[in-house]
């Protein structure tokens, strides 16, 4: 009774050892069996669109941006030239033409800094 039951946990473990030595590519749901500009593609195409990202969103479209930028840099020019790009250089530019907290303009200005010049380009306030 011992022996089989010593016989049955080999076997287990023999299986799992095997399992645990296969790539874990053969597991991967998303993506497999893709090349890489079809992949890059997918995820270029699963951005939102410009007018889209929010300062709640921000930060996940950046994530985004940057896993396409990594990937991008491993291709090589004639499977990148494959790539419609349009919509990643569109969040790129939404994510520079804003500040940090996901409104236009990187800086604000005081419009009385001291200096003699206000917001309105003018050297004087009306008074």
């Amino acid at each position: 009774m011992r022996y089989r039951i010593r016989q049955y946990l080999a076997g287990l473990l023999a299986a799992a050892l095997m399992i645990a030595m296969l790539p874990a590519a053969a597991f991967a749901e998303d993506g497999a069996g893709k090349d890489a500009p079809a992949q890059v593609q997918e995820w270029i195409d699963a951005l939102p669109a410009a007018e889209e990202i929010t300062a709640e969103n921000r930060s996940e479209v950046r994530g985004q941006l940057d896993a396409i930028e990594a990937a991008m840099g491993e291709m090589t020019e004639e499977e990148k030239a494959t790539l419609d790009t349009a919509r990643y250089e569109a969040a790129s530019a939404a994510l520079s033409d804003t500040n940090g907290e996901g409104e236009p303009g990187g800086t604000e200005t005081d419009p009385d800094d001291g200096s003699g010049n206000d917001a309105n380009g003018g050297g004087h306030r009306p008074r």
